[in-house]
């Protein structure tokens, strides 16, 4: 059975003044938040980088590389981690790490890159436990039979993210989604959670599925901008009382769950297609772009239109 390990760093490193942030490595600095997903070989993502990739973080991204053959070595604050053949590297959002290549040998593979709205957005259907996935981890010796799904999830994710027929956002998405299920599988199997982790938190944490109700109402009020007592009446219970299950199942109040499907759905529409703003922001419900502009701007940390303009760059 393939092993599975962590790099114990205690705690996230933010980084110092020495460390860049990035949101793909070498493609200058973050600003805001990352684009939604990102998936290319290991050959594309570093053909024009050094052999050895520096010190750095990312700020909101998750970031799975899987080398099918070859070497490669994994640099932290907590030391050197050297791995190969059929290896499946996970690392979280702002931890500092680098990598050691050797161009000698041949190495092989893909990088996955996910932003952590995708994960928030999970939680908040009840489907992750967040800090599950709060730590640098390492699986190797993943068997390419007993884990043909795992392999074929990853592959379909690359091959998606080269696709752009017609629904090609929608096919991303699941492609996506399939291969987080798959490594959630694969954590279980390899016994990789986080030592001590509170069991209970996989009950129901909806008082009857009522967080389950929520998301769902969720998805299909968000552009009428309702406000928490709207959910708390069609729920039965008090906003108070749904704010607090909301905080404990998602980690958000009911008002930040409702601002991040907002906003992911205004990432969504800027890096993916070539609607305005004017109209994106009426398509989200808002008579004023400009008090939308105002909204994803204070969110994001940078406009629509910048955001665009890196998403467009990333993608490209």
């Amino acid at each position: 059975m393939p092993n599975a390990s962590r790099i114990n760093v205690a705690q996230p490193t933010y980084g110092g003044a020495a460390t860049p942030a990035y949101s793909l490595y070498g493609e200058g600095p973050e600003l805001g938040q990352s684009i939604y997903s990102n998936a290319e070989s290991i050959f594309v993502r570093s053909k024009n980088l050094t052999n050895n990739i520096e010190m750095h973080l990312h700020r909101d991204l998750y970031q799975f590389v899987y080398i099918s053959i070859g070497k490669s070595t994994l640099v932290t604050p907590a030391g050197r981690k050297d791995f190969g053949d059929r290896t499946l590297l996970l690392v979280p959002p702002n931890f500092e790490h680098g990598f050691n290549s050797y161009p000698e040998i041949e190495t092989r593979g893909h990088v996955i890159t996910i932003s952590d709205f995708f994960f928030g957005r999970m939680a908040q259907r009840g489907l992750l436990v967040a800090d599950v996935l709060d730590n640098i981890m390492i699986f190797e010796g993943i068997d390419p039979i007993n884990n043909a799904p795992l392999i074929e999830s990853i592959e379909k994710v690359i091959q998606e993210h080269h696709e752009f027929r017609y629904p090609h956002v929608l096919a991303r998405e699941a492609s996506v989604q399939a291969f987080i299920v798959e490594f959630l599988r694969l954590l279980h199997e390899r016994n990789a959670f986080k030592e001590g982790l509170d069991a209970g938190k996989y009950r129901d944490l909806s008082d009857g599925g009522r967080i389950k109700q929520l998301s769902w109402l969720i998805d299909k009020y968000y552009k009428s901008h309702k406000n928490v007592n709207f959910y708390a009446t069609q729920l039965g219970v008090s906003a108070s009382n749904l704010n607090k299950m909301s905080v404990i199942a998602t980690g958000g109040s009911v008002h930040a769950n409702l601002r991040a499907r907002i906003m992911e759905e205004a990432r969504a529409y800027l890096a993916n297609t070539s609607l305005s703003v004017k109209e994106i922001a009426y398509r989200l419900g808002y008579e004023d772009a400009a008090y939308f502009t105002r909204f994803f701007t204070k969110n994001a940390e940078m406009s629509p239109i910048e955001f665009r303009r890196i998403a467009t760059q990333t993608q490209g």
